[in-house]
């Protein structure tokens, strides 16, 4: 792969160059016609990243033995090719084979992990937006440092967290929105 991504292919001088058809904005059709790529030639771009990455992993001894045979290893009586049909999309897994389900290690996994975790937060957004409300993500950060006391800074950001949620502005936000 190229830095940009492309794919590449050897020149006739050995060196690699980015395939002819590719393009870092479109993909463009032996017919010569170019179009946007589809969403599902990013997902098949991802899962084939996350598949040579997962391949690195599992030759480094340091990786867990799960993640090792993570996709590997048989864990029923049969292993069973499936392809799902969705409209014009089709997907491919493996049925009967071991997934470690580490999301932050595994490359294979996190793939499918957030893929699904997104539809499931698409799903709520969508409930929610039709209940006329307005979904809202926020992340916390708590400084910390391996020096500091686990307990000690649980203790804090719970009884910060408490005090957020007895406010006057809190509460009167919660009745607006329902909640």
């Amino acid at each position: 792969m190229s830095p940009e991504g492309a794919p590449l292919r050897a020149s006739e001088g050995g060196s690699a160059q980015p395939a002819p058809w590719y393009t870092t904005n479109s993909v463009v059709r032996p017919s010569g016609a170019a179009e946007k790529p589809s969403d599902s030639v990013h997902v098949r771009a991802a899962r084939r990243a996350a598949s040579e990455a997962h391949d690195w992993l599992r030759r480094r001894s340091w990786s867990s033995e799960r993640l090792r045979t993570c996709g590997r290893q048989r864990i029923g009586e049969e292993v069973e090719l499936r392809v799902h049909v969705d409209g014009a999309q089709r997907r491919a897994s493996w049925s009967g084979v071991l997934r470690c389900g580490d999301v932050w290690g595994c490359p294979s996994c996190a793939v499918r992990l957030k893929a699904r975790r997104a539809e499931q937060l698409t799903a709520v957004s969508d409930v929610l937006r039709r209940q006329g409300l307005v979904p809202v993500l926020v992340s916390l950060t708590v400084r910390h440092a391996w020096s500091h006391d686990l307990r000690q800074m649980r203790q804090g950001l719970a009884s910060a967290w408490r005090r957020v949620q007895q406010s006057r502005y809190w509460r009167t936000s919660a009745l607006r929105s329902g909640g």
